[in-house]
């Protein structure tokens, strides 16, 4: 079974997130902040990160940043989930190793494809 870590701090927003894979077979965790969600990387290694850009005591691009340039969590696929569309932040959290950028707000089809291309899976 895939884990996937979801760090958001709209309570709201990860609960969609969590309904849209619960029926998917994957393990889900969550944290809400930037350094929760580091910790919580370092600890259950997950398969997939889905990380919202803006968040209280870390932000996307420097937990990005961090997990990224650990070498537990390095190799861990991140896909950022934001409502920011400008192309530089696109840009900027492709150059630092983001597997896909998903712009809220998105259809759940949308968020399937790209978790399951992330982790190497076909798309049912």
């Amino acid at each position: 079974m895939k884990k996937i870590l979801i760090i958001d701090d709209d309570e709201d927003f990860s609960e969609l997130v969590h309904y849209t894979l619960k029926g998917c077979g994957f393990s889900l965790m969550k944290a809400h902040d930037g350094e929760s969600g580091m910790e919580r990387a370092v600890k259950e290694l997950p398969d997939l990160v889905l990380l919202d850009m803006v968040m209280p005591r870390k932000n996307g691009i420097e937990m990005l940043e961090e997990l990224k340039s650990n070498e537990i969590t390095g190799n861990i696929p991140v896909i950022m989930l934001s409502g920011y569309r400008e192309e530089d932040r696109i840009l900027q959290a492709r150059q630092l190793g983001v597997v896909d950028y998903v712009t809220k707000p998105f259809s759940p089809l949308t968020l399937l494809q790209s978790v399951y291309k992330a982790l190497g899976m076909e798309c049912l």
